[in-house]
């Protein structure tokens, strides 16, 4: 009995799925070239991220960012005022958002989806 339950776990540990892929050496090279980094901007799927030059500036919606509106934080937490403000994210990435990125759009809160 004891064989069979180390035989099951030995195939279970096997079969694990592959979570993260690796991005090519041109891949990483071009995000090097832009000032970036390999990061974890998504779940599975290592990705470009590299800094914006309109960081810190006051907005209202995405659009007005090289990378996202964020909305204000305190303590990690997303502390969103009436005017609908944020400021504009230090990072930007190959995707228009980071995966489950809470951001403003006109003036609101919203969040991209979470998935790869």
């Amino acid at each position: 009995m004891k064989a069979v339950f180390v035989l099951s776990l030995l195939l279970l540990v096997s079969c694990k799925p592959q979570l993260v892929h690796e991005r090519s050496a041109q891949y990483v090279k071009d995000c090097e070239l832009k000032g970036g980094k390999i990061g974890s901007y998504s779940f599975f799927v290592p990705g470009c991220g590299w800094p914006t030059k309109d960081a810190g500036k006051v907005c209202t919606d995405t659009k007005q960012c090289e990378g996202y509106c964020k909305p204000p934080t305190k303590d990690g937490v997303v502390v969103f005022s009436e005017n609908g403000t944020g400021s504009c994210s230090d990072i930007q990435t190959d995707d228009e958002l980071p995966n489950c990125a809470v951001y403003i759009k006109d003036g609101k809160l919203a969040a991209s989806p979470c998935s790869d």
